[in-house]
């Protein structure tokens, strides 16, 4: 579902608020989780190009991962190859991470949120820690695009995109709140304070 109207968009404030906290991030050098789960689904979320759950042709017969959903095809068709919800996480992966439902039910962000969130603590944030020491924004961002932060598939593009959302979602935050708290909705009741601090290591 595209996010086009104010109350939309604050429900989905309100999940990544939630969820956000979840975030194993924490260590010096990492950034803000809220505002990470926030720049991943402005980095994905639906548009007037993109307005349904996408297709993975690497997960259709014939693709090169289709040995790894043969059973899931068998199951749900074509709707087991696809990416679903404003977070665009694939139905195959939130299966494998422990999703039991039906790939329609993940087009629901509120139900999505959760295996996006699995999937960053326990294949990206700790991949990038192992090898880095650190989960870096460039290392979320790679290994969300990629599946691997470690590998040597860099998405540039998408990295630099995902950047971008992130300043934006650190200098807009605030005023959202205030949007938010027009429509007669609450403000988080913890006071909510950005964790992204300077790395040694240099850059973001």
């Amino acid at each position: 579902m595209i996010i086009d109207c104010p109350e939309r968009w604050k429900r989905t404030r309100e999940i990544c608020l939630q969820w956000g906290r979840d975030l194993k991030l924490g260590r010096e050098g990492e950034p803000d989780p809220i505002f990470t789960l926030l720049a991943i689904l402005l980095n994905e979320r639906y548009n007037e190009d993109n307005q349904e759950p996408r297709k993975e042709r690497a997960y259709c017969p014939g693709g090169l991962y289709f040995h790894k959903i043969e059973p899931l095809w068998g199951a749900f068709g074509e709707s087991a190859a696809k990416s679903y919800s404003n977070f665009q996480i694939l139905f195959v992966t939130a299966n494998e991470l422990g999703f039991a439902g039906f790939p329609e039910e993940l087009d629901d962000d509120a139900i999505a949120v959760r295996w996006v969130v699995a999937l960053l603590n326990q294949r990206i944030i700790w991949r990038a820690r192992r090898e880095f020491g650190l989960a870096s924004l460039t290392n979320i961002f790679d290994g969300y695009n990629s599946g691997n932060p470690c590998d040597k598939r860099i998405p540039e593009e998408y990295i630099k995109k995902g950047l971008k959302h992130y300043a934006e979602v650190v200098q807009n935050f605030p005023q959202w709140l205030e949007e938010d708290a027009a429509l007669n909705l609450k403000k988080p009741a913890v006071e909510f304070r950005p964790r992204m601090t300077r790395s040694r290591r240099g850059g973001i």
